[in-house]
C-alpha cells in the first residue's frame, strides 16, 4: 500500500512517494511565476522562462535579468496564427496569475477576445517542471501554440539535439536560427542543454506523435528556444490550440544522464525490438554492401567472399525489380535472375536485403486513382507531395501516400509478403520510411500520419515473422521495428515537403541519436553514399559525419571491377570492415570518453576501440593500441612515417602535395625511394595527377588554398551598427534596423539581416560593420542574397550598398520579393585587415 504524506511548512511542499522526495515551492509575484525545487530555480516572465538556475551544480544558465536577450519569434510564448498576427503573451492587454493548487499555477493572457493560458506545475514524483498551454482566438487559422525560454547564455551552454542524426550547437556554430520538426528532423522530443558540471533538459511525453517544432535563435550574447505544439492540419477553420505536456529538469554530469532517462521512457512507451531479441545474424553484421547493378551478376559474390566474412555481411539490393529504380510503384515483381542471385548469396553465407518504397505510388500505376485522395498534402500550401512531383515527364515521379490508409497498407504488405514467401529474403529496406507529414487532408481513418506509419511497421512485422527491417533516416515513429537505418550526412540529404532552400549552417555531429537508438537500431550508410574510388570527395563528406555517429562500414559497388586491388580507397574500406567483423565492434556509451574522442566502441572481448580527432584528421585506435586506420585531410603536407599507397610526393619525414579538400588513409607500407618521386614541395601545392613510364615521370601540380569560410552572421558580436545622416554616424534610431532574423521570401526561408533605413523624413542609411583579416588567398569572395521580405508589396525598393575599406564595391536598387544571389570578388584585398560595411537606404 502506498501512503501520501504532505508536510506544509512556510509554503514549501515536500511530497514523499516511494524513495523520491522532491521539495517544491511555487510563488506568484506581480503576475510572474517563480518555481523552486531541490534541483532548480525557474522564473517565468510574460509567460517565458527568463531565469534558470541548476541548484545541483550551482550553475546559472541564463544571463542576469535586465540584460536584453533574444526577443524574436523563436523565444516568445503565444498562440500561432497563419495570418502572422499571433497572440503573444508579452503583448497581452490583461494578465492575471494565480495558484490553482499547492504545486500548480495558472497565468491568463488576454488581448480582446483572444486568450492564452499557461499552466506551470511540479510533478511530485520526479520533480519535473510541467508546462502546458491552451489558447483561443477570435479569428480562425490557428496552427499551434508555443512557449519560450530566453536569455540562455551560449557561452556556457551547448544545445545537444537528437536531430538530423545528432548534433551539438554551441557559441562557435554558424547557426543563427534553425527549426526542427518532430517527427522528422527532430528525431525524438528531447533537447539537452549541457553546461560545465551539469545541465537541464526539456522533453515531451506525448505518445500520439503530435506534430511539434523546436526553434533555436541566437544573438550577440544569448540564445532562445521555442517549443511548439502544432494542430493537425488543415488549419484554416481552427480557432484554438492545446499543447502537449512539456517536462523540464536539471541534472548533474554529462548529456548521457538525461538521454538515458529519455531512452528508458521511450522503451517503456513504444516497446521497441531490441537488437539482442532479433535473429542472431543481425548483431554480427560488420559491413553493408550496396550492390547497385541491375544485372545481378553472381560473379561478384565470389570476389566479395574472398575479401570479407560473408556471414557478417549484409547485401543490399536496390535494383532487383523488373522495373527500373523508383519506377512503377507499387509493383514488386522481381526480375529474372533474382532467385539465382539470392541462392548463390545464401551458399556463401551472405544475408540479403531488398529495397522497397514504403509510401510510393507512381501516378501511371492503376492503383493511383484509388489512393490519390490519401496522397500527402502540404500543411501550408495544400499542394500534393511526392518525389519529383513537379516534373511531370519524369518516369521516377511518384506520389507519397499517407500510411493511415488501411487499404494501402494491406496492398503493400501483401506485395512484400509474396516476395518474401517466394525468395525467403532476410530483410527489406523501407525507403522513405521517415516521411511523417502534417497532412492537409486531416486525419485518415482517425489516425495522423505518425500513427499510420506505426501501424504499417507493426503489420509488416506480423505478416512476415523473422524478417528484419531497415529504414531511411530514423526517429521515434520508426525506430521500434527497424533493426537497421540509413543515415544521411550533415547537412541532410533528404526529401523536404517544402520548397528547396539554400543549405543552412548546421551544428557539429554528435552521438546523441546513436546513444538513444543503439539498443534497437544499427546505423549504416545512406543509399547515396558513393563508391570511395569513384566519387572520393563526396564519400569523404559522408565520412566526416559518420565518424561521429558510429555508422557501420558501408560500401557501394556496381561491378566486380570495383573490388579490384587497384581500387585503393575501396580496399581501405574493406580492411576497416574486416577489422569490424573480426572484433565485433559495438557502440560503447558506458565508459568515459576522452575529450578528443569522436566515437568509442567495445569489442566482443570487452576491449575498447577509440576513433580520435587529431590535428591532421582522425585515427582509429584498436585494442592493445594497434592502429586500425589513420585519415588525414585539410592539409597539403603531413609529417609522418606512414605512407599513402601509390603516392608519388614524399621524402624521409613528410608526405607532400596533398589536396586539402580530399582525405587520405595512411598505412605502414615502406616508402620506395628507388622510384621516381617528388622530394620537396612548398606548402599550398598539390599533386593532382602523376604518371610514371620507363622513360619519364609526369606530374601535374596545382596551387591550392586551404579552404576557410567566415559566416558573417555567426560573427555578429564583431558587428558595429548605426545610421549615417548627412555624413554623420549616429546610433540606430527612427525605426532603423540592422539585426539578425530569419526571413521567408517566395517560400524560401533563410537566415538574414533585417536592415531598414530610418523613417522617411529623417533620411540616411542603416549600416553594419565587420572588422576582418583576410587570408593571403588567390580566391576570396563575399557572397550574400538580397530581397524584400514578404508583405513589402507597396515598397518602392531598397538600395543595397557594400563598402570595403571605404571603396564602394556593390550598389543595387532592388524592389523584388525574391532572393537574388550576389557574389563579389574580394581577392584584391587579400592579406589585408579590412572593414566590410553593408548599407541599406
Amino acid at each position: 500500500m502506498r501512503f501520501l504524506v504532505v508536510i506544509v511548512f512556510s509554503g514549501i511542499f515536500c511530497l514523499f512517494y516511494s524513495q523520491v522526495a522532491p521539495c517544491a515551492e511555487i510563488k506568484v509575484v506581480d503576475n510572474n511565476v517563480l518555481v523552486e525545487t531541490d534541483a532548480y530555480k525557474v522564473q517565468f516572465t510574460d509567460g517565458v522562462i527568463t531565469h534558470l538556475h541548476n541548484k545541483l551544480t550551482e550553475e546559472a544558465y541564463t544571463l542576469p535579468l535586465g540584460i536584453d536577450g533574444v526577443t524574436g519569434f523563436r523565444g516568445r510564448s503565444g498562440l500561432l496564427r497563419r495570418d502572422g498576427r499571433s497572440i503573444w503573451t508579452d503583448q497581452a492587454t490583461r494578465t492575471q496569475a494565480r495558484k490553482i493548487a499547492p504545486l500548480k499555477a495558472e497565468i491568463m493572457f488576454r488581448q480582446g477576445q483572444n486568450a492564452v493560458r499557461l499552466f506551470i506545475g511540479v510533478d511530485a514524483r520526479s520533480g519535473d517542471l510541467l508546462i502546458e498551454q491552451e489558447g483561443a482566438s477570435e479569428t480562425a487559422g490557428v496552427y499551434g501554440i508555443q512557449w519560450g525560454c530566453v536569455n540562455l547564455n551560449h557561452r556556457n551552454l551547448d544545445l545537444i539535439l537528437p536531430a538530423e542524426g545528432g548534433q551539438v550547437i554551441d557559441s562557435t556554430t554558424p547557426v543563427t536560427s534553425r527549426s526542427f520538426n518532430y517527427p522528422g528532423s527532430w528525431e525524438v522530443q528531447l533537447a539537452i542543454l549541457q553546461g560545465e558540471r551539469g545541465g537541464f533538459f526539456v522533453r515531451g511525453a506525448d505518445e500520439t506523435f503530435q506534430f511539434k517544432v523546436l526553434h533555436y535563435e541566437k544573438d550577440i550574447e544569448s540564445f532562445a528556444l521555442g517549443f511548439v505544439t502544432q494542430n493537425q492540419a488543415p488549419f484554416d477553420a481552427l480557432t484554438s490550440a492545446k499543447s502537449v505536456v512539456w517536462r523540464l529538469n536539471t541534472y548533474i554530469g554529462d548529456w548521457r544522464e538525461p538521454a538515458r532517462q529519455y531512452q528508458e521512457w521511450m522503451e517503456r512507451t513504444f516497446k521497441p525490438w531490441r537488437l539482442d531479441e532479433m535473429p542472431a545474424w543481425v548483431k554480427g553484421i560488420g559491413l553493408v554492401v550496396t550492390y547497385a547493378n541491375p544485372d545481378l551478376d553472381v560473379g561478384i559474390l565470389d570476389k566479395l567472399a574472398e575479401q570479407v566474412d560473408p556471414e557478417k555481411t549484409l547485401l543490399y539490393l536496390n535494383e532487383w525489380r523488373k522495373d527500373d529504380y523508383d519506377v512503377n510503384y507499387p509493383d514488386y515483381t522481381a526480375k529474372h535472375g533474382l532467385g539465382r542471385f539470392i541462392e548463390a548469396s545464401r551458399q556463401h553465407g551472405f544475408r540479403v536485403m531488398l529495397h522497397v518504397n514504403l509510401v510510393g505510388v507512381s501516378p501511371y500505376h492503376p492503383v493511383y486513382t484509388e489512393f490519390q485522395r490519401s496522397q500527402f498534402r502540404h500543411a501550408w500550401t495544400g499542394n500534393s507531395i511526392g518525389w519529383f512531383w513537379d516534373w511531370i515527364e519524369a518516369p521516377i515521379r511518384h506520389a507519397f501516400i499517407n500510411l493511415a490508409n488501411s487499404k494501402f497498407r494491406n496492398l503493400l504488405i501483401q506485395q512484400l509478403k509474396d516476395v518474401w514467401e517466394k525468395y525467403k529474403v532476410d530483410a527489406f529496406h523501407l525507403d522513405v520510411s521517415h516521411l511523417v507529414v502534417n497532412d492537409a487532408n486531416g486525419l485518415i481513418e482517425g489516425l495522423n500520419a505518425g500513427q499510420g506509419n506505426v501501424l504499417m511497421h507493426n503489420e509488416l512485422a506480423e505478416a512476415m515473422p523473422g524478417v528484419v527491417f531497415s529504414g531511411e533516416h530514423l526517429h521515434e515513429v520508426t525506430f521500434f521495428r527497424e533493426s537497421f537505418a540509413q543515415r544521411w550526412k550533415l547537412p541532410p540529404q533528404q526529401f523536404e515537403p517544402t520548397p528547396r532552400e539554400t543549405p543552412q549552417p548546421r551544428g557539429t555531429p554528435h552521438p546523441i541519436s546513436t546513444f538513444l537508438f543503439s539498443p534497437y537500431t544499427v546505423p549504416y550508410g545512406y543509399l547515396a553514399l558513393p563508391n570511395p574510388d569513384r566519387v572520393p570527395q563526396l564519400y569523404q563528406e559522408y565520412l566526416d559525419t559518420y565518424e561521429n555517429w558510429g555508422v557501420l562500414p558501408t560500401l557501394r559497388v556496381g561491378s566486380i571491377a570495383d573490388l579490384g586491388s587497384e581500387q585503393v580507397r575501396t580496399q581501405e574500406l574493406l580492411s576497416i570492415a574486416r577489422t569490424w567483423q573480426q572484433l565485433g565492434l559495438k557502440p560503447d556509451f558506458e565508459s568515459d570518453w576522452a575529450p578528443n574522442t569522436l566515437f568509442q566502441y567495445v569489442a566482443e572481448d570487452s576491449e575498447i576501440a577509440v576513433l580520435k580527432k587529431t590535428e591532421m584528421g582522425t585515427t582509429f585506435v584498436l585494442p592493445e593500441e594497434s592502429l586500425g586506420y589513420e585519415r588525414v585531410f585539410g592539409v597539403t603536407q603531413v609529417k609522418t612515417q606512414r605512407n599513402i599507397p601509390h603516392w608519388s610526393a614524399y621524402n624521409e619525414t613528410t608526405l607532400l602535395g596533398l589536396h586539402p579538400e580530399k582525405s587520405y588513409f595512411l598505412n605502414d607500407t615502406p616508402r620506395d625511394f628507388s622510384q621516381a618521386h617528388i622530394n620537396a614541395l612548398p606548402e599550398g601545392v598539390s599533386v593532382t595527377e602523376s604518371r610514371l613510364t620507363e622513360n619519364a615521370a609526369l606530374f601535374r601540380l596545382e596551387r591550392v588554398d586551404i579552404p576557410h569560410e567566415i559566416d558573417l552572421l555567426s560573427q555578429f558580436h564583431l558587428l558595429k551598427t548605426g545610421i549615417v545622416v548627412n555624413g554623420e554616424e549616429l546610433p540606430r534610431q527612427s525605426g532603423a534596423t540592422f539585426q539578425k532574423t530569419e526571413v521567408s521570401i517566395a517560400g524560401v526561408r533563410k537566415s538574414a539581416i533585417d536592415a531598414h533605413p530610418p523613417w522617411q523624413g529623417i533620411g540616411g542609411d542603416a549600416f553594419g560593420e565587420w572588422d576582418l583579416s583576410l587570408p593571403d588567398s588567390s580566391h576570396i569572395r563575399l557572397e550574400f542574397d538580397i530581397g524584400l521580405a514578404e508583405g513589402s508589396e507597396n515598397s518602392d525598393g531598397v538600395t543595397f550598398i557594400v563598402f570595403v575599406q571605404g571603396d564602394e564595391i556593390f550598389r543595387r536598387h532592388y524592389a523584388e520579393q525574391k532572393w537574388e544571389h550576389i557574389n563579389l570578388n574580394l581577392t584584391p584585398y587579400r592579406g589585408q585587415h579590412i572593414i566590410v560595411d553593408p548599407k541599406n537606404k
